[in-house]
């Protein structure tokens, strides 16, 4: 079997994390703390130039009465006045204790953190100096609505083999188009859509029965992925999935 078979059949056996959701710690609408903000640049090492660091003094005032950042389940929004001046999908890729690393398209990799004030710190790779940047929590007037979680969704739908169409994201592996096309007999056929390699299966009973447990919508309502490929319903997956 190929790699990137193994791999689609693991996750086609797994939990089907939903969209990799952003903790609700992170979530809601930041302006700037100006004094924590200061506070990190002057610990900076080296220390800024005395020229960068009276630009900062003139800049920071108008920067912390305009922008914001708005933190959903799955995006981050730079705002400007209010405006929208740019938002950014939210891939999980990495959640420790302190921190939660995130893939954030054209901004690279997003690092969000919450000190022992609850105030947000934001890194990303594309950006060396927004790291010495902190937001203070405002509220969660004018965050989007939750979106529905597709993984909690698919598994519903493969309980009871009712048709429909699935788009699941995995940290790390990218996303899949999942289509339960209904009973054919005693299985269910569910068509598996990854860039790599698509995959046909036609579970059976007991398959559908390891794939729905509770613990797998545990792990799909907490967007988390897991499974082993020496797991049963991983073994029983690579038995009835083939390529297409």
């Amino acid at each position: 079997m190929s790699r990137a078979l193994a791999a689609v059949l693991l996750l086609a056996s797994s939990s089907y994390a939903a969209h990799s959701q952003v903790p609700a710690r992170f979530r809601g609408t930041w302006a700037m703390d100006s004094e924590a903000t200061i506070k990190a640049v002057d610990a900076l090492s080296p220390p800024l130039s005395p020229e960068r660091r009276a630009q900062m003094d003139r800049e920071l005032p108008q920067i912390a009465a305009s922008a914001a950042i708005r933190v959903t389940s799955t995006t981050m929004t730079m705002l400007q006045d209010g405006a929208d001046v740019g938002s950014f999908s939210l891939t999980l890729q990495e959640k420790l204790d302190e921190r939660t690393v995130f893939d954030a398209g054209k901004l690279g990799t997003a690092t969000l953190q919450l000190n022992g004030d609850g105030l947000l710190n934001i890194s990303v790779s594309s950006d060396d100096d927004m790291d010495v940047m902190w937001w203070k929590w405002t509220g969660t007037e004018g965050t989007e609505a939750e979106l529905p979680n597709s993984g909690v969704a698919f598994l519903d739908g493969l309980k009871s083999c009712s048709p429909g169409v699935f788009q699941i994201s995995y940290p790390g592996f990218g996303s899949s188009k999942n289509t339960i096309m209904g009973r054919e007999g005693d299985r269910c056929d569910v068509r598996i859509e990854h860039r790599q390699v698509t995959l046909i299966c036609s579970y059976s009973e007991a398959t559908i029965s390891l794939l729905t447990t509770e613990a797998k919508y545990e792990d799909a309502r907490n967007g988390a992925l897991s499974g082993s490929t020496d797991s049963e319903e991983s073994r029983r997956a690579a038995e009835e999935c083939v390529p297409e």
